[in-house]
């Protein structure tokens, strides 16, 4: 009997190791990363942070300000060209570079990321910001396009 439920217990043990494993290996977490134009202060990192939050499957977001490069961590159901579609939107040009399958504990959360404050670029608004605005008034209220 106590040679049975040895059996048993290894048995369970070995399972539990190979379902955690497959956990690690197995991931509906994706990696992209995006050339962005127009970024050129935290302050617009600020904004495109703001976006993503708002996207449904969006977990974090890294950055490289001189390089001009965002990192996203995202669900598998959210598409590459939907994250950066909502960030060419609010007037960051987005190019997608590359895109990868990450384990679920790689993931960066956004509160995980590196901080950076709401201050603008030094003058009284953001250039980025600036163009976005021309963008809008011309799409919404010139009737220009």
């Amino acid at each position: 009997m106590k040679h049975n439920l040895k059996i048993i217990m290894m048995a369970i043990t070995v399972l539990l190791i190979l379902c955690k494993g497959q956990d690690a290996v197995a991931s509906d977490i994706k990696r992209t990363t995006l050339l962005v134009s127009n970024l050129v202060c935290l302050s617009c990192l600020a904004r495109i942070e703001i976006q993503l939050k708002s996207l449904v499957g969006t977990i974090g977001m890294i950055f490289n300000l001189r390089k001009r490069i965002v990192t996203v961590d995202h669900k598998l159901f959210l598409g590459e060209k939907e994250i950066a579609g909502a960030i060419t939107n609010i007037g960051y040009p987005a190019r997608i570079i590359s895109t990868t399958t990450l384990a679920k504990n790689k993931a960066v959360s956004f509160s995980q990321g590196k901080k950076y404050s709401r201050e603008s670029c030094g003058a009284a608004y953001c250039s980025a910001a600036s163009s976005s605005w021309k963008k809008l008034y011309r799409r919404y209220l010139s009737g220009k396009k």
